[in-house]
C-alpha cells in the first residue's frame, strides 16, 4: 500500500499573505490542524513550491492579531511526500517533522496524508497500557487560559478536564481545535468547491472583511473550559492496540484507565511505537548461535536501531544485515570480525571491522560491532551531505548521546571531529 491509496485529495492550501483569521476559519470548518503554504499560487496550483506549514498549535498558543498577521509570520518548515511513497516512509516523515499531516507532492500538491490515515493501515501490537502517557488535566472550574498555559509549558496539544477534587472523573478533553473555537466564535468560512481550496488575497471574501468578533485574551482566559470540552473514548489498560488504532482513526486521542490513574494515547504515539518496532526488525544479525551472550545481541540491535531511526529522517531504508564471524581463539577468548551491509536510497553502506592483533578487546562482540556501526554513521553523513543539507538535529543528538556514554561504549567527542559539523 502506498500514500496515494490513503491520502485525502481535498487539500487546503494558503499563500504567504493569507491572514491567520482566514486560516483559522478553514481549520475550524474542516477540523484540520495544519495548512501548507505555497510560495506562488496559480489557478492550477502547479507553480511555486511548498514554503512550509501553518499549524493550529502555533496560532492558538501564541498571542497574534489574527486579522493583521499573515501566514509568513508563523510558517514552519515541513517535509513533502510523494504519492508512490510507502506508508512506512510517510510515518517516518510525520513523526520526525512533528506534524499531524504532510502535503503529497507531485509537481504540485495533490493531497494530504495524515496520522489519522496511517493508523488505519499500520498494525501495532501490544496493550494500551504499554503506550499510555501521563494524562495532564485541569479541573472543570478552570478557565481556558489555564488549559492554554499547560499546553505551552508542557508542549502538548490537548489537556484533560476532570471534576474538581476528583482526578479520575473525566469530563472530557480540550484540544487546539477547541481553543480555535474560543478564539473565533461563530466564524464563517470562504466557499470552495474545488478539489483544492485557495483563499486569502486571491480567494473569497476574507474573515477580516466579514467580522472582527475575535475574543480578547483577557476575556479568553476567564472563559470556562466546560464551554469547549469535547468527549474522548475510554479504554482499559489491557485493550489491544489494534482496537485503540481503530478508535484513533476518528478521534484525536483515547483516554486509558490504568491501575494507578489515567493515561492518554494519540495517533502519533502509535506511529512512534510502530516505527520503533520496525527499526528493530530492520536489523538482521547473521552468524551468532545460542552460546553467544543474549545481552550482547540486544545491545547490538538497540544501537543499530538507533542509527536506522536517524537515517530514516532523510532516506528510504532496507534491512541492515550484520554478518558476524568467529575466528580462532586467543587463549580463552574469541576473535570476532564484522561486516555490515545497509542498502538505502542514498547508496549501499558497507563497513568491515575486526579485532587487531594487539587488540585488548578480544571476546567483546559489542566493541567490534560498535566500530563498524561508527563507520556506517560516518558514511551516512557524507552521503547525506551530497543529497541534502546536514541534519543538524541528528548530528547534535548523536553527539550528546555519545558524550553521555549512551550506546555500546563511552567516547568523548574531541573538538574538530567529524561529528562537530554544526
Amino acid at each position: 500500500m502506498h500514500v496515494h491509496d490513503l491520502m485525502t485529495k481535498d487539500a487546503i492550501v494558503a499563500d504567504l499573505d493569507t491572514p491567520l483569521s482566514d486560516i483559522l476559519s478553514l481549520m475550524q470548518r474542516r477540523g484540520i490542524h495544519q495548512v501548507p503554504v505555497i510560495a506562488q499560487l496559480d489557478k492550477h496550483h502547479k507553480s511555486g513550491d511548498v514554503s512550509g506549514m501553518v499549524t493550529l498549535n502555533k496560532i492558538v498558543t501564541r498571542e497574534f492579531d489574527l486579522v493583521k498577521t499573515t501566514a509568513k509570520a508563523v510558517i514552519s518548515s515541513t517535509a513533502k511526500v510523494a504519492p508512490d511513497a510507502t506508508l512506512d516512509r510517510a510515518a517516518e516523515l510525520i513523526v520526525n517533522s512533528n506534524q499531524r499531516a504532510l502535503p503529497v507532492w507531485d509537481n504540485g500538491i495533490v493531497g494530504m496524508i495524515s496520522e489519522y490515515d496511517l493508523v488505519k493501515a499500520l498494525i501495532v501490537e501490544g496493550r494500551a497500557e504499554d503506550l499510555a502517557k501521563p494524562f495532564l488535566a485541569v479541573d472543570d472550574k478552570a478557565g481556558i487560559g489555564k488549559a492554554k498555559e499547560i499546553m505551552v509549558q508542557k508542549n502538548v496539544s490537548r489537556v484533560g478536564v476532570v471534576r474538581a477534587g476528583r482526578a479520575t472523573d473525566v469530563v472530557g478533553v480540550i484540544g487546539t481545535l477547541d481553543l480555535a473555537k474560543a478564539l473565533a466564535p461563530g466564524t464563517k468560512t470562504p466557499h470552495g468547491g474545488a478539489s483544492v481550496v485557495r483563499f486569502g488575497k486571491a480567494g473569497a471574501e476574507t474573515r477580516s472583511q466579514r467580522d472582527r468578533g475575535y475574543m480578547e485574551t483577557s476575556q479568553l482566559d476567564s472563559v470556562s473550559v466546560m464551554n469547549f470540552v469535547h468527549q474522548a473514548p475510554f479504554v482499559d489498560g489491557d485493550t489491544d492496540l489494534r482496537k485503540v488504532a481503530e478508535l484513533l482513526s476518528n478521534n484525536d486521542e483515547v483516554v486509558v484507565k490504568l491501575s494507578d490513574g489515567l493515561g492518554i494515547i494519540t495517533p502519533k504515539d502509535l506511529l512512534r511505537a510502530y516505527l520503533s518496532k520496525r527499526s528493530v526488525e530492520l536489523v538482521q544479525i547473521v552468524g551468532l548461535d545460542r552460546e553467544d551472550n543474549i545481552l550482547d545481541v540486544a545491545r547490538v540491535q538497540q544501537k543499530a536501531a538507533q542509527i536506522i531511526e536517524h537515517l530514516a529522517r532523510f532516506a528510504e531504508l532496507q534491512p541492515m544485515k550484520i554478518y558476524i564471524k568467529k575466528h580462532k581463539k586467543q587463549g580463552p577468548k574469541v576473535k570476532y570480525s564484522v561486516k555490515i551491509e545497509f542498502p538505502t536510497s542514498i547508496g549501499v553502506l558497507i563497513a568491515n571491522c575486526e579485532h587487531g592483533e594487539k587488540d585488548k578487546s578480544y571476546d567483546q562482540l559489542t566493541t567490534v560491532v560498535q566500530r563498524a556501526l561508527d563507520d556506517i554513521e560516518r558514511m551516512a553523513r557524507k552521503a547525506q551531505e551530497k543529497f541534502h543539507k546536514p541534519d543538524r538535529a541528528w548530528v547534535s543528538e548523536m553527539r550528546s548521546e555519545k558524550e553521555e556514554g549512551i550506546g555500546l561504549r563511552t567516547r568523548k567527542i574531541k573538538k574538530g571531529s567529524a561529528m562537530r559539523r554544526d
